[in-house]
């Protein structure tokens, strides 16, 4: 099928953002849209335009969703506009599920036995605690176990970098008035975080690091001056004050809009 006869049978209804999401088959294509306004219909279409206008083999194509009922909508609203022999050949799958597909590639490729997922939540929640009190030397509560599966969710669905999950640990410490010992490394910008250079070591030095802590150790008296400075400076972090600051910067990209205008 050549395009402008995709085009009149298919892209008839979309508007111009759509159809240069739909034609845009080389590279990363990011669809930014509210619920409702056509997300699904466009890709289900760009999926239909890869294939039949570029020649992209189907089974060369792989659909990922967060849910299988997602995953299952997206195969049915596919084959009901191309057919259920292309839909066939296509891959649809959850995060969850190509995760278990590598999984077992590994086990059968490398011949050894395929890691066990934990998926019973009650065997989730006493690891956590067990690993809570290892590093801690005092048992989790209910409300602290929340807390980590909570963290822990966010982590991974944000796709967070080893640094900026140093920055967050950091920040939760000094938000608790704790003093942070920060590896001064140029590859992260969490040093930005500390008020002397005795919460600072070289970034890799082990022994620095130790140094640092047994300092603080023993100065309890530095260490809880430095604990008081560290809680103050951590209200210019606090949710309400993000909220002013952003409001803020709206205002003044308003103000300087209308100003442009005039």
């Amino acid at each position: 099928m050549d395009k402008p006869e995709f085009a009149s049978a298919h892209m008839a209804a979309l508007n111009p953002q759509q159809r240069a999401a739909v034609e845009a088959v080389h590279g990363p294509v990011l669809l930014l849209a509210v619920p409702g306004s056509g997300k699904t219909t466009v890709l289900v279409t760009r999926l239909g335009y890869m294939v039949l206008c570029c020649d992209v083999p189907p089974a060369q194509i792989l659909t990922m969703t967060y849910t299988v009922a997602a995953t299952h909508e997206m195969r049915g609203r596919f084959a009901a506009r191309f057919g259920a022999e292309l839909a066939g050949q296509m891959t649809f799958r959850t995060i969850n599920g190509l995760s278990a597909v590598i999984l077992q590639y590994y086990s059968r490729t490398y011949g050894r036995r395929q890691p066990e997922l934990l998926t019973n939540e009650g065997d989730i929640t006493r690891l956590l605690g067990d690993i809570w009190q290892q590093v801690n030397r005092e048992f989790a509560t209910e409300s602290t176990l929340k807390e980590l599966r909570t963290a822990i969710t966010y982590i991974k669905n944000m796709a967070l970098t080893d640094a900026e999950i140093e920055a967050m640990s950091c920040m939760e410490a000094f938000a608790c008035g704790l003093v942070p010992v920060i590896a001064d490394s140029p590859r992260s910008a969490t040093p930005q975080f500390a008020l002397d250079e005795r919460s600072l070591f070289p970034a890799g030095d082990t022994d620095a690091l130790a140094q640092r802590i047994d300092w603080w150790i023993e100065h309890p008296e530095e260490r809880q001056a430095m604990e008081r400075r560290y809680a103050e400076h951590a209200r210019q972090y606090s949710l309400e004050e993000s909220i002013r600051q952003t409001e803020e910067m709206f205002r003044q990209a308003i103000a300087e809009q209308r100003g442009a205008k005039a």
